[in-house]
């Protein structure tokens, strides 16, 4: 099974897929008041990248996440085309996104998580969300995508790392 059911008392962990998440986002900013931007705030699907170990030892007090979409949402906002999804996304020929199946079991449908959209957020903004499922196959069956993020330091070299 590629995806697993975390307990509603069980921490967050790395790999765990999570619903209603508000993530910041700037924008509007003028160069000459860079004090006052405009902030944007949207909920998603995220999906944890700090390092289990950093979680489970309370080391981190923030943590890493990726921007997690629905396929069909990317093909109806016209962000991907089906034949993309299907196609390289899938295969993983497309930098920084990655491909995630979908799970009958969870009621999930095929996702695409998006590695160039990365963000910090404290753990505290965690607690209480809807944790959608755990993806079991974060360190077998994706050695690549585990590579690239378990080698190297998310910040600030993600891009060098993804590209590598």
């Amino acid at each position: 099974m590629i995806y697993s059911q975390p307990g509603p008392l069980e921490p967050v962990d790395q790999a765990d897929l999570i619903d209603g998440v508000p993530l910041l986002e700037v924008q509007e900013l003028n160069l000459d008041d860079p004090a006052n931007p405009v902030i944007g705030c949207a909920v998603n699907r995220v999906i944890v990248l700090t390092q289990t170990c950093d979680l489970a030892q309370r080391k981190a007090n923030r943590i890493t996440v990726a921007r997690v979409f629905d396929a069909e949402e990317l093909i109806a906002h016209r962000m991907a085309k089906a034949t993309d999804i299907r196609g390289p996304i899938r295969s993983s020929r497309v930098w920084g996104l990655y491909f995630l199946p979908a799970s009958r079991q969870l009621g999930l449908a095929e996702m695409v998580i998006d590695l160039r959209q990365v963000h910090c957020i404290p753990l505290d903004v965690l607690a209480g969300q809807r944790h959608v499922g755990t993806w079991g196959i974060w360190g077998l069956a994706s050695k690549s995508i585990t590579k690239r993020l378990t080698a190297t330091p998310i910040y600030p070299v993600l891009n060098m790392a993804l590209s590598s």
